[in-house]
């Protein structure tokens, strides 16, 4: 990399002398250096034929390390014309009515600064002059060259970090806008956070990480998007391996982060697993984890502490789910122990029931989405086949990964029809199409969702609505209606960004608003059965 930016700066280096050589023009740097948080200005001024202008630092060693930024005029020889086919050509580039731009050759070849390439015509007045009476007239159709933007080979491991999750976000986050900042407004987020990190005292390395971690995530909130935020390491495995599916050692939860209230919730409980068995319900906030207070925290965060060793003991703080599926919980806190477990992470659980009329009808309760769901549903249906009706049960059901959703929706809808719409931050869409092949157009479908019923269980949901194909009963969802793209960086730490929004087949953003069911049936909460809910529909 080193090389191929080195590289880079030499080739501009050349042109920028090359340039000085042969034309009238202005050349305006513009750098920062970020391991100071410093900024400087320099300009190169030339008129074909006359004097040749330069303001530069008073000292390129002040300039680096940052001690002054003083400016100083320097006053150059007339030039000659640019004869390059002259066999004294190389003797004139040497010249020194080019000393300017080989001076600032040097600075962009050598020096660790950062610099951004930016190159167009403009205008130029008047130079300022302090050291000589000599006036440059003015030009109509100068060149400018702002250099910004390319690796700084000064920044630290800690800085580094700070620049990857920052280019990450740039090229990825949905709003263009970055919530009005704008692009010079973000930039400058960057540069405050790498001066930040600078700054950091040396101490315990455990101790600087974290500092070094909470100032990303600084920089990250000014975006004011929940979903976009960076993972430790720790969290980074603790929501991956999620989503991998399997097994982990925990205590069978499913979190999300409820945006408003920015509470962490319990979203679903595995069956049988101690949370379960400690008494955890569906809807309770968690407030404390072994003493420590975890407001502020991602739903990873959490998911993270809950996570260790097979027989190891957690306790744990919360307020629990008022019993009502509206989200209320209460005020009293409630402190629960656990004993870590083994916990099979099974997407899809498949059972029947029967109706009152005697009608057998098929049961999916989906409870997260990762890489197995998909299959598991194919395998499912099978289990079920010749069944009256088949109902996918997603309450509680928080999403997880986002492709499992748009496939299992493609397994009950005919060729070409439309899935689910991709906006991101180009304003283009991306639009998933069921190909149809072997997919089950003819079984009634039933979805029963609540208000935790979330993200890629949406999606499905949407897709199956909005294509007249299932009926949604129970109670409106949550409403997330943003796409985040997870991934590692080199420490081992992870990003997550929100790098589109998703469009349902009709045109609707759920966002903010969730999907309203085609039947709503206020009593079908998380502790109702699905036979209960669907009495006189089916």
């Amino acid at each position: 990399m080193r090389i191929v930016a080195t590289s880079i700066k030499l080739t501009i280096a050349l042109s920028t002398t090359l340039l000085s050589y042969c034309g009238s023009f202005l050349l305006g740097y513009h750098v920062n250096n970020p391991r100071i948080g410093r900024s400087f200005d320099a300009v190169v001024a030339k008129r074909k034929r006359a004097t040749t202008y330069a303001i530069l630092p008073s000292s390129i060693l002040s300039m680096i390390v940052g001690n002054s930024n003083e400016m100083a005029h320097v006053n150059l020889k007339p030039s000659s014309p640019c004869h390059l086919s002259s066999k004294n050509s190389l003797k004139n580039m040497l010249d020194a009515t080019n000393i300017s731009a080989l001076l600032m050759a040097s600075i962009i070849i050598f020096t660790p600064w950062e610099l951004n390439l930016d190159i167009g015509f403009g205008r130029w007045h008047q130079m300022q002059q302090q050291q000589t009476s000599q006036q440059p007239q003015h030009y109509n159709h100068l060149l400018h060259i702002n250099m910004v933007q390319s690796r700084a080979y000064a920044l630290s491991e800690d800085q580094l970090l700070v620049d990857a999750v920052w280019k990450e976000v740039s090229q990825q986050f949905v709003d263009k806008t970055y919530n009005g900042l704008g692009e010079e407004g973000w930039r400058q987020k960057r540069l405050d956070a790498i001066k930040s990190v600078s700054n950091i005292a040396a101490g315990p390395e455990d101790d600087d990480k974290e500092k070094v971690f909470e100032t990303i995530r600084s920089m990250l909130k000014t975006l004011n998007d929940p979903y976009t935020r960076f993972l430790t390491p720790n969290q980074y495995e603790s929501l991956t391996s999620y989503a991998k599916g399997g097994s982990t050692a925990g205590i069978g939860v499913q979190l999300l982060l409820e945006p408003r209230s920015q509470d962490v919730i319990v979203m679903n409980v595995a069956k049988n697993g101690p949370a379960q068995n400690a008494g955890i319900l569906p809807g309770d906030v968690v407030e404390e984890i072994d003493g420590e207070e975890i407001s502020g925290f991602t739903a990873e965060g959490v998911a993270a502490k809950c996570r260790g060793e097979v027989g190891t003991n957690i306790q744990m703080i919360v307020r629990h789910n008022n019993g009502e599926d509206d989200g209320s919980v209460s005020k009293i806190r409630t402190r629960l122990s656990f004993t870590r477990a083994k916990i099979e992470v099974n997407p899809v659980q498949v059972s029947t029931f029967s109706t009152d009329d005697g009608k057998q009808i098929g049961l999916l309760k989906i409870v997260s989405f990762n890489k197995e769901t998909t299959s598991q549903v194919m395998e499912g249906m099978k289990q079920i086949r010749g069944t009256s009706a088949v109902v996918f049960d997603l309450r509680g059901n928080a999403g997880g990964y986002m492709p499992a959703g748009v496939e299992v929706a493609k397994l009950f809808l005919p060729p070409q029809t439309r899935v689910i719409s991709e906006m991101g931050k180009s304003g283009k869409a991306t639009v998933y199409i069921s190909d149809g092949i072997g997919s089950d157009t003819k079984s009634p479908l039933y979805i029963l969702v609540n208000r935790r019923t979330a993200s890629a269980s949406e999606i499905l949901t949407a897709a199956l609505q909005d294509n007249h194909r299932a009926i949604v009963v129970g109670t409106r969802t949550f409403g997330k209606g943003r796409i985040q793209n997870v991934q590692a960086l080199e420490d081992g730490s992870g990003l997550a960004v929100t790098r589109a929004k998703y469009i349902t087949p009709n045109g609707r953003d759920i966002h903010g608003i969730g999907i309203t069911p085609d039947k709503e049936v206020d009593s079908c909460g998380a502790d109702v059965s699905a036979a209960s809910c669907l009495t006189g529909l089916i």
